[in-house]
């Protein structure tokens, strides 16, 4: 791991060939996703780690990947403290958007996607959905599951992040004002999802 994940000649080897393989398979391409490694054998040692269910994983080398059932209660305590923690990441959102104007919105807005992305279902968990439901739906379908119980304030900010990083994104870059809404209406999914965390956290309490 430590060879591979510390070689800069490796990591632009691998970067090359799937920025060719993924231009030979589409052309022309929308945008590009991003892949993702992770060190499994890290991750599966952190207690707060919650392996996909055996249908989401297609492994294409080695060793099966770890699976098993969702624990409801563990997850649900994981999702609580994980939502309680995106506040200080929201308190020092200011200080660290002041400086990046123009095309640098973007850089603070690639950095949101990683708290929003797992709100959504975080929140929706803790309302009270089974986690299948909460982390294996999309975002249409986590925005469906707001409707239907009510979350009118999710509603609202979970479609207009989602809507505005779109409308910025086509205007390659250039409407920043959009940008900026898609920061401040993920900024309002995190608090939102904060209080569905203590509020989940009071009725334990009381419970």
């Amino acid at each position: 791991v430590d060879a591979a994940f510390g070689s800069l000649g490796l990591a632009f080897e691998v970067q090359r060939k799937l920025e060719r393989v993924y231009l030979d398979r589409v052309v022309p391409p929308v945008h590009y996703p991003r892949p993702e490694f992770v060190i499994m054998n890290k991750l599966v040692a952190d207690p707060d780690y919650a392996p996909p269910a055996p249908h989401l994983v297609r492994v294409l080398s080695d060793e099966p990947s770890p699976s098993a059932t969702y624990d409801e209660v563990a997850t649900l305590q994981t999702d609580c403290k994980m939502a309680l923690s995106q506040t200080a990441y929201v308190r020092k959102l200011p200080s660290s958007v002041i400086d990046k104007p123009g095309r640098l919105v973007w850089d603070s807005l690639r950095n949101l996607c990683f708290w929003v992305s797992s709100a959504g279902p975080r929140a929706l968990h803790l309302l009270g959905a089974p986690a299948e439901i909460a982390w294996e739906g999309n975002r249409t379908r986590i925005h469906s599951e707001f409707l239907q119980l009510g979350q009118t304030g999710l509603v609202d900010a979970y479609a207009e992040y989602y809507l505005s990083g779109w409308a910025y994104f086509l205007s390659d870059w250039r409407d920043t004002d959009a940008g900026r809404r898609a920061i401040r209406s993920g900024v309002e999914v995190l608090m939102m999802t904060a209080d569905v965390a203590r509020q989940w956290l009071a009725e334990q309490d009381s419970g």
